[in-house]
């Protein structure tokens, strides 16, 4: 059983371009990590030669690399729990960074779940995200519901409250769950 879903929230962890037409991005070293806070798209979706402009949900848009062949960044895991080899590669793909580094290894018997780890037999993957203001989200590993005896069906999903809209599918015998509160 695996989740995969994609959450379109933008990190602190964009290497710093050299950048005109309004595109800036700054080292955040306070913290020791190797981000940054993001380099902006101007107004007219313009960044500078060499980067593209992409947005993401509520956040600013970012200027990245065309490629990203020339992205030196550390590792990510991306909000879907898949690992990348840095943001740029992460943010192309259209996934969000939830962490600097690698995701959880799953071992035999259990799936990754955003960065941690869930037993396939007894639980599912259960992804929230509120779209207030902007979205906020949240990977949980769930004990299957006792109408599932043991075997993920969307057909017994009981989803906590509020829950406003959620899906659910099953892909080779793993049980992807969202729930969006508005």
């Amino acid at each position: 059983m695996r989740f995969a879903a994609v959450c379109f929230s933008v990190s602190a962890l964009l290497a710093a371009f050299v950048s005109a037409s309004g595109c800036t991005a700054t080292i955040d070293d306070e913290d020791g990590s190797p981000g940054t806070e993001g380099a902006e798209c101007t107004a007219d979706g313009k960044c500078a030669a060499g980067l593209s402009c992409l947005s993401y949900g509520c956040e600013d848009d970012l200027c990245l690399p065309a490629d990203c062949a020339s992205f030196a960044g550390p590792p990510v895991c991306g909000h879907d729990g898949e690992d990348y080899e840095n943001a740029c590669l992460a943010y192309r793909a259209g996934v969000g960074v939830f962490a600097t580094g690698a995701c959880a290894l799953a071992r035999e018997g259990s799936f990754r779940c955003g960065t941690g780890v869930c037993d396939e037999d007894i639980e599912y993957c259960h992804y929230a995200q509120d779209d207030g203001e902007c979205a906020t989200f949240a990977y949980t590993c769930t004990a299957l519901f006792d109408g599932c005896n043991g075997v993920p069906s969307c057909d017994c999903v009981e989803l906590p409250e509020p829950c406003d809209n959620y899906s659910c599918t099953i892909v080779d015998g793993d049980m992807f769950v969202e729930c969006t509160v508005f």
